[in-house]
């Protein structure tokens, strides 16, 4: 995840689907929306009841409020249509174009009918539709060139405006809605959610080095629920190159609630006193299909060999006292790559660096001891925050479910050295403080874990 996607997701931009109907809405009470999102984190981090800002959330979810990840309006409170739904990428209509292939394809197995399906098909051709217009295929309609005014992240999306009135028509009534169905939303496993550990070996070894892996975290049944929202749900709007990303309330089902309340019930000492505040899932983006004999210029930085590795997010912290990230996906879907590296320093020491610059970062970090992580599915690190952090180069098989996907928590506001001290256990604290805010040393250490 890039620095800028983080900053969006602490700053909680908010923008709504559609008119909001007339039914009474239990979220209406709090007045406007930024008054929702206020309500959502006072009842966190003033009353302590997490599952209770969880239930505000999937109602809001439910009455058609989402947070798509894409920077809105300034004045967030009015009912304009976000930049989520005003922008048109061809990224995000690529995954589309490739998911409603997939839900067709597998439409027995999925439990679709067939009114289902001719919805899908339609869909799937105006998207189709409006990729040729990007690529140039359409008469008398020249391709849009990159702007350089919608950010660094979207470089390629263009204001629904440029459309023709039937493709704005077509991309109105679903771009970016929640509307695809959710059959395996009934199919939610009975049960406790992580999986039996020695949680006593677990909280040591992060007291220890302020970071531990835990493998097999969840049950089967839940990965499985994971991977087909991960695959089958509408909930990916954020385009966060080569990333597509889902925020709340659209990430809030019953697992990821479950995975929230039961990691501090076996954990105490690591998540007492900091609530959860955020959640994200991430997976990366599809390559794009070749449509034309000629490259178009938003594709280039796909590269042109899909067989390639791809680069995953360059080095950052996240604004949170502790992370917990939970890999996702099948096993064979793995080919190379895609491991976490933490490294394992401040690099910052009490300077004036900008964060959000990671290659000033990346030269800081030079002398940091690091540990690379490996990919594997149903894996969890769980890190202290300060960690600064990046993803290996990764290379998973072509096929639209084999994406590389991530789940992260983050509990807790970022902390300074003096609020992790009182935060470690007595027993622990110099250990857990040298290990997190020791400076760089002069060469370059480097370990693998696992």
């Amino acid at each position: 995840m890039t620095l800028t996607t983080t900053r969006i997701c602490m700053y909680f931009m908010v923008s709504i689907t559609e008119a909001v109907p007339d039914k009474h809405i239990p979220w209406k009470k709090y007045g406007d929306i930024v008054g929702l999102l206020r309500t959502w984190k006072n009842i966190i981090q003033k009353e302590h009841e997490p599952l209770k800002a969880w239930d505000l959330m999937q109602d809001a979810k439910a009455d058609g409020l989402y947070l798509t990840g894409v920077e809105v309006e300034p004045d967030a409170e009015s009912n304009q249509e976000p930049l989520g739904r005003q922008r048109v990428c061809p990224e995000k209509l690529e995954h589309d174009v490739q998911q409603l292939d997939y839900l067709v394809e597998f439409a027995d197995t999925l439990g679709l009918n067939a009114t289902t399906v001719h919805r899908l098909q339609a869909q799937k051709s105006s998207y189709e539709g409006v990729l040729d217009w990007f690529e140039g295929l359409v008469p008398d309609s020249p391709p849009p060139g990159i702007r350089s005014d919608v950010g660094e992240e979207s470089q390629a999306c263009v204001h629904i405006s440029k459309l023709s009135a039937l493709q704005r028509k077509e991309l109105s009534e679903t771009y970016n809605l929640d509307i695809l169905p959710r059959e395996f939303e009934s199919q939610v496993p009975a049960g406790p959610i992580l999986v039996e550990q020695n949680w006593k070996e677990i909280d040591l070894d992060f007291w220890r080095r302020g970071y531990v892996v835990i493998d097999d975290v969840i049950s089967d049944a839940s990965m499985l629920f994971l991977h087909k929202f991960a695959t089958e749900s509408s909930a990916f709007t954020k385009v966060d190159f080569p990333y597509l990303g889902a925020y709340l309330p659209r990430v809030a089902n019953p697992i990821t609630r479950g995975i929230a309340n039961e990691l501090p019930e076996m954990l105490p000492r690591v998540f007492s006193g900091i609530p959860w505040l955020m959640l994200w899932c991430y997976k990366d983006s599809p390559f794009p299909t070749k449509r034309s004999s000629k490259w178009a210029r938003w594709k280039e930085k796909f590269g042109s060999n899909s067989s390639a590795p791809r680069a995953g997010s360059t080095l950052h912290n996240d604004f949170a006292t502790v992370n917990v990230n939970i890999m996702l996906g099948a096993s064979d879907a793995h080919l190379e790559g895609g491991g976490l590296e933490l490294f394992l320093c401040d690099p910052v020491q009490g300077s004036d660096a900008d964060p959000e610059d990671a290659s000033e970062i990346e030269a800081l970090a030079v002398g940091c001891a690091t540990v690379m992580i490996p990919w594997r599915p149903n894996r969890a690190v769980i890190y202290v925050s300060s960690f600064y952090h990046r993803t290996e180069p990764f290379r998973f098989k072509p096929d639209f479910p084999n994406r590389r996907t991530f789940l992260t928590f983050l509990y807790g506001k970022p902390a300074s050295r003096r609020e992790y001290e009182k935060l470690a256990p007595k027993e622990h604290r110099r250990a857990f403080l040298e290990a997190v805010f020791k400076a760089p040393l002069a060469t370059h250490a480097h370990s693998d874990e696992l």
